[in-house]
């Protein structure tokens, strides 16, 4: 009888420590991903303030050169 319940005890520690690794292993691994999509977002952010830059400016350069055009140009 004694034999059995030690075999229980050491089995019942052995699942807990497996249930803990994988649950480590799941946790390290989400958090190495929520890691990487929080890099990717500010890249994405990056490249979306860029081109609203790249498009403000191209907006400017139309406005000016519209201004620059008289209405006899347009006729023609």
């Amino acid at each position: 009888m004694g034999g059995l319940l030690l075999f229980m005890i050491l089995g019942g520690a052995a699942y807990y420590a497996v249930r803990m690794r994988r649950n480590n292993d799941i946790h390290g691994s989400l958090a190495a991903r929520v890691s990487e999509l929080t890099s990717q977002l500010g890249q994405l952010r990056e490249a979306q303030w860029k081109m609203r830059t790249a498009i403000d400016s191209l907006r400017e350069e139309q406005d000016f050169r519209n201004q620059l055009t008289t209405p006899s140009d347009k006729e023609q």
